[in-house]
């Protein structure tokens, strides 16, 4: 039998793999053919790798007739002219605008923010806040990850509910519940007066540490699922050798896992210093003036509020570069694999030990999970004002949702507008996300650092910074003046804070995808779209279902934004919302806040349907 013969032979089963058709064709062949055929695969792998060695080990996969692997640098043009236009461009616009814009240069906005005594306040109270939520969540948070770490089954679940579950309420309503826990006749002091520990009620609410409570309750999820990524990549078979060499647990913990965690836990520690700069919220929900900080002063329009906007950006990428040199990507990316990977990691410790363990993180789950308790329980006060708990249940504030009966708020048409914004964002930034993630690890190309910056950079900037900015680009640009309330105008900058997320996900996603089943689908001749659809496409389809689900999230839940770029037509839900924040328009909010998150409970079972079935068709 000649190579003519083989060539018809492997003419006959080329795309077999990929039509699921082998089992059956493959019996029909005689030894003889297999023999042959086996043989002509084994001159194509050698002739490949060959080639592979000789182009410098250049890897040719989906896009098999591109000339050079820096070819893969054209994946990311996309995303970059997005963040060009609607990212960069705004901030220059911000940057020209601090000096003193077309009036002249000028360096007063500058001096003023940084010597006038009021603004000396609002920086030192910034910095105070940022430092101890940071400290904060890392002492609440670092128990709670190592518990999902070392634990399996229901356990694990129910602690990752309790850490999820967040995410999925609006901020802002539970940032505002606090007031309800926290106030004179709130939860806590009538419960202090009544059981007779204290006589009068404690003054509580627009102090320092209510705002703590509202900013660490929003951000420590952040710091747990950092620290938990990091987790997951340690080897447990260090732990284990240590532990047979003699180790005691604590000398266990302090000379082996301890410092394998330690990236995970400067992920954890910057991205919730970021969040916490730019957060206002809290500030001005549960603080007063005298207890708020630079992000409370971001929202209007002059030199001195750009001269603001452009200190607090500088001092953040001065953090984020430093990061970057010192730790590098690596911990970021692990983040999105943490979603992805469900193996528990853990070294032998006493029960006492365990017992103590789980009681700390039964107090932060239940910390956690107090505001979305109370969110729902409210949404059934049978009265206007809030009382909890309720005196009367009533289904009727979901009637007024549903019926758009109520005259403040228009809550099903900003529904429906803020799910089209959100369905397009997720799309948008699978698209481009997706693009560069395939390029960043498929690719070898020069300046992939800086692509991986630039992708990442709108996740450590306020988004205070950003809405400032992309509010300028639009009002004072007279080409991007009708971007104003209208659903493009929102669209792209959710996109560009939804972005990192999705790069993140999919580059882990696509890091543990199989290259081998993509070569040999290419080398049995399948065409391009035959081998993303039957081939790489079921490898990723669940992390684009998470980052999906991510940035669904990032904009269904956007608020900073829509506080600038808001129209009297034009409010998204999370805007009514915001504007239900007040004590007597809460269990409205709560019915609002509720359903909102009863559609991102419904998104998250999809998500995990898909992983799971993802899970059993992979082995």
């Amino acid at each position: 039998m000649g190579l003519a013969d083989a060539r018809a032979i492997r003419g006959r089963f080329r795309c077999c793999i990929i039509a699921k058709r082998l089992p059956s064709r493959w019996a029909a062949v005689s030894e003889g053919e297999r023999a042959v055929l086996a043989s002509v695969n084994g001159v194509q792998r050698a002739m490949s790798e060959l080639v592979t060695s000789m182009s410098g080990g250049r890897k040719k996969l989906l896009f098999a007739n591109l000339r050079g692997a820096s070819y893969y640098l054209l994946f990311a043009v996309p995303a970059i002219l997005l963040l060009v236009f609607f990212f960069f461009l705004p901030l220059w616009e911000v940057l020209q605008q601090s000096f003193g814009g077309s009036g002249g240069f000028t360096l007063d906005n500058y001096d003023k923010a940084l010597n006038n005594d009021f603004y000396r306040m609002l920086w030192r109270n910034t910095s105070e806040y940022s430092v101890s939520t940071t400290v904060i969540s890392l002492i609440l948070g670092y128990p709670v990850a190592y518990y999902l770490a070392s634990s399996s089954g229901w356990r694990r679940a129910l602690v990752l509910v309790a850490v999820i579950i967040p995410f999925l309420t609006h901020f802002v309503a539970q940032t505002s519940i606090w007031r309800i826990v926290l106030g004179r006749r709130g939860w806590i002091n009538e419960t202090l007066v009544d059981t007779g520990i204290i006589a009068e009620p404690l003054e509580i609410l627009f102090t320092r540490f209510a705002v703590m409570v509202g900013v660490v309750q929003t951000y420590l999820p952040f710091m747990i699922l950092c620290i938990y990524a990091g987790m997951l990549g340690i080897p447990r078979g260090l732990t284990m050798v240590a532990a047979g060499l003699g180790a005691t647990p604590f000398r266990n913990f302090r000379r082996v896992y301890l410092p394998l965690s330690m990236p995970g836990v400067w992920a954890g520690v910057l991205l919730v210093f970021v969040l916490s700069v730019g957060s206002f919220a809290a500030q001005d929900i549960l603080g007063g003036i005298q207890n708020r900080g630079i992000a409370s002063y971001l929202r209007g329009g002059g030199g001195l509020n750009a001269a603001l906007a452009m200190l607090l950006l500088v001092a953040i990428l001065a953090l984020f570069f430093i990061f970057v040199r010192f730790i590098g990507f690596g911990p970021i990316y692990r983040a999105g694999e943490a979603f992805m990977r469900s193996a528990p990691v853990a070294f032998g410790e006493a029960r006492g030990r365990r017992v103590v363990l789980s009681i700390v993180v039964a107090l932060v789950g239940l910390y956690l999970l107090l505001p979305t308790f109370i969110v729902v329980i409210l949404s059934f006060n049978d009265s206007s004002f809030v009382w909890f708990p309720p005196r009367g249940f009533t289904l009727k504030w979901y009637g007024t949702y549903f019926n758009g009966d109520d005259p403040l708020a228009d809550w099903t048409g900003s529904t429906i507008r803020s799910l089209e914004i959100a369905v397009l964002v997720v799309i948008l930034s699978l698209v481009l996300g997706g693009l560069v993630s395939y390029g960043l690890v498929r690719g070898r190309y020069p300046g992939k650092p800086i692509i991986n910056s630039l992708m990442l950079v709108p996740l450590v900037i306020p988004t205070v910074v950003i809405a400032e900015a992309i509010f300028r680009l639009y009002f004072f640009n007279e080409y991007m003046r009708s971007f104003m309330g209208t659903i493009p105008g929102f669209v792209f900058p959710h996109t560009v804070l939804a972005l990192p997320y999705v790069v993140i996900i999919l580059t882990a996603t696509f890091r543990n995808a199989d290259e081998v089943h993509e070569q040999a689908a290419m080398s049995l001749g399948a065409n391009r779209f035959t081998t993303f659809h039957r081939i790489i496409l079921p490898q990723i389809l669940p992390g684009l279902a998470i980052a999906g689900f991510l940035a669904f999230l990032v904009s269904f839940n956007e608020v900073v934004i829509a506080l600038f770029l808001k129209t009297r037509l034009f409010q998204t839900l999370p805007m009514n919302i915001w504007g239900g924040r007040v004590a007597e328009y809460g269990p409205m909010m709560g019915a609002a806040s509720t359903i909102v998150m009863l559609m991102a409970v419904i998104l998250l079972v999809g998500v995990i349907y898909l992983r799971r079935r993802a899970v059993r068709r992979t082995g």
